[in-house]
């Protein structure tokens, strides 16, 4: 029972450790390089024909429901991230 205690924490932390490293790679990848990645700031590199990132407000709510609303034959897809 110990012995399984012991993985299941082992298998949490293998997989916490995984997930922070997946992520950091993932954001120096395609958002910032390594340099700017660790020091938390730099213009973000957006691919050519796509919006880059916003923080939604309620200033700007309604371009972004414009915006979603003028794609609707097209796979969308709008991602909420909290920092908390």
């Amino acid at each position: 029972m110990v012995r399984t205690m012991r993985a299941r924490i082992a298998v949490g932390v293998v997989g916490a450790v995984l997930a922070a490293f997946l992520g950091f790679v993932g954001y120096a990848r395609y958002g910032l390089t390594v340099e700017a990645a660790i020091a938390g700031s730099a213009a973000s590199v957006t691919p050519a024909g796509q919006r880059p990132f916003e923080i939604l407000t309620d200033a700007n709510f309604s371009d972004l429901r414009e915006v979603f609303n003028a794609h609707a034959a097209e796979p969308r897809i709008v991602a909420l991230l909290s920092p908390s």
